[in-house]
């Protein structure tokens, strides 16, 4: 059964808006394994993986939620398509949207980053990196 994104009215909404209902429902699809609906939907921020998303313009938490969840769909995508490269760039989004988080004192979201970090790294077959994390990610 194919999952087809869901067309989304963003025509109201400012680009801060837009781009967070975009990161959700991307990540919703996800979630259900529908890889491709999840990357249709954040189209046109972002069109592939390996492909910076547009950021330009965007609130810094904002762009701090963009590229996190640009980071998890380039891990699981690119994981799924056995792409050697992509897992070192979901960890360079995720890591920089990290910073983001540090800068505006989330630990919740520090948190969830460096968690993302580890299946990164556990899904490159790095067992050690995930345990870091992981002990990193339960200090917050």
């Amino acid at each position: 059964m194919k999952i087809t994104s869901p067309k989304l009215d963003t025509s109201h909404l400012t680009a801060n808006e837009e781009a967070l209902l975009k990161c959700q429902a991307a990540l919703e699809l996800k979630d259900r394994g529908s890889y491709e609906a999840a990357l249709d939907v954040m189209r046109p921020i972002w069109r592939r993986v390996g492909e910076r998303p547009k950021t330009e313009g965007l609130h810094p938490s904002v762009e701090a939620e963009v590229l996190f969840c640009v980071g998890i769909l380039t891990c699981w995508i690119g994981s799924r398509a056995q792409n050697k490269n992509a897992q070192e760039v979901a960890r360079n989004l995720i890591s920089e949207s990290m910073g983001y988080y540090e800068s505006m004192a989330d630990a919740k979201m520090v948190a969830a980053a460096r968690s993302e970090l580890g299946y990164c790294y556990w899904c490159e077959g790095a067992f050690e990196e995930p345990a870091s994390c992981s002990r990193s990610a339960s200090q917050n």
